[in-house]
């Protein structure tokens, strides 16, 4: 039987345990009679083979997963000879799947490394935000180009792989025959409930707008793709005003009292000067809604809810004319991408030129908030909308 291996660079990391560890363990069951799964558990410090396996049973039906093999390497990310002997014990008929769950210093280190090893059947799944600048993503892309090992290097946001961002072409049809009037207004909110405690060594360095931007910028391009929005590029946005925030006990929950790293951002800009758009995120905010608005200029209003809710409903005047669920399912969006990797459906990844773009409208943002000297604005945990700006 043929043998996907996964090799997870990072296994002991925050991304690891609460992402990709369940969605392997899914893929492993979803996939049990068609091939083998391995796990490779790569890391710098030693990993807890219990924890790691009891996560991996918990996230599979009567708690036993069906992963065929998992074990454990230990040492830098960058280290050839390790990694030599991993792609060497590779058969003609396996699959690598690597998984970078480390942090995007790392990323340049390890294709450095990897890249020249001998050639094999070998995926790498590089995980938003694609480096740490504009800069080290060319790097990136400019390596991932010359890479003589690898089948693939794709560039991964999980946004694009959710079950509620599908929406079928029936579906669709259906919301297209109220859309009588151009959109003029668009609103795009990724909400979170959470903290920032467990993922502090990531987080305290990258802040919202780093960590969310390129996320919302997915999220645009979806509507993008089923709506005839205009493309979204640093020549034709505006922007009007940002806002950064950071939640009251943000320091405390980092151990850092002097961190200025934004946990909030919203931005308010205009595409070529047809359409209001605003962009919103953050954490702590006691709700949690990942949602794209869609105002037309006749007030009627479509309301795509990707998560928790997973809806479309449009409203036109205020009156419901139009509401459905949207594809649920207990598919996890990690266990979707090991899928499309498997089937080299590589659609839904994120382009070359998509990576060049979030970055360069990222530059935009930053360079605005350094003009007009924006520093973050403390605001209260769990309470949505946030008023300290008013």
């Amino acid at each position: 039987m043929k043998t996907i291996k996964i090799l997870l660079m990072g296994i002991t990391g925050d991304l690891a345990k609460r992402k990709i560890l369940p969605s392997v363990a899914q893929f492993a069951e979803i996939n049990e009679s068609k091939f083998n799964v391995e796990l490779i558990g790569y890391s710098r410090s030693l990993a807890n083979h219990i924890e790691i396996k009891q996560t991996l049973d918990q996230s599979s039906s009567n708690n036993n997963h069906k992963l065929k093999n998992l074990y454990f390497v230990e040492g830098q990310y960058d280290d050839a000879e390790k990694l030599d002997i991993i792609f060497s014990n590779l058969k003609i008929t396996d699959r690598l799947i690597i998984y970078l769950a480390i942090p995007p210093a790392i990323f340049i280190p390890f294709l450095s490394k990897a890249c020249p090893l001998n050639p094999a059947n070998i995926d790498i799944i590089i995980e938003k935000p694609f480096g740490q600048s504009l800069e080290e993503a060319q790097e990136i892309i400019l390596k991932s180009q010359s890479c003589t090992l690898t089948h693939r290097i794709q560039f991964f946001d999980h946004y694009a792989f959710k079950a509620s961002s599908l929406i079928s072409k029936s579906a669709l049809a259906h919301t297209a025959e109220y859309l009588t009037h151009p959109i003029n207004r668009i609103e795009i909110k990724a909400l979170e409930s959470v903290n920032a405690r467990g993922r502090e060594g990531y987080y305290k360095n990258i802040g919202a707008l780093k960590d969310m931007f390129q996320h919302l910028v997915t999220m645009y391009q979806l509507a993008h793709t089923l709506f005839d929005l205009p493309r979204l590029r640093t020549e034709n946005l505006v922007i009007n005003d940002l806002k950064l925030g950071q939640y009251n006990h943000f320091k405390e929950d980092i151990n850092d009292q002097n961190c200025t790293t934004d946990t909030y951002f919203k931005l308010s800009a205009s595409i070529s000067d047809q359409i209001n758009i605003s962009m919103e995120s953050g954490k702590s905010l006691g709700t949690k809604s990942t949602s794209i608005n869609l105002y037309c200029t006749d007030e009627t209003k479509i309301i795509w809810n990707l998560d928790p809710d997973k809806h479309i409903c449009v409203t036109k005047n205020n009156l419901e004319v139009l509401s459905f669920s949207l594809i649920d399912s207990n598919i996890l969006d990690h266990t979707r991408m090991f899928t499309s990797i498997v089937a080299d459906d590589y659609v839904r990844f994120v382009s070359h030129s998509e990576v060049y773009n979030a970055w360069n409208l990222y530059n935009k943002i930053i360079g605005y908030q350094a003009q007009n000297s924006i520093e973050p604005v403390v605001y209260e945990s769990d309470l949505y909308p946030i008023r300290s700006f008013a």
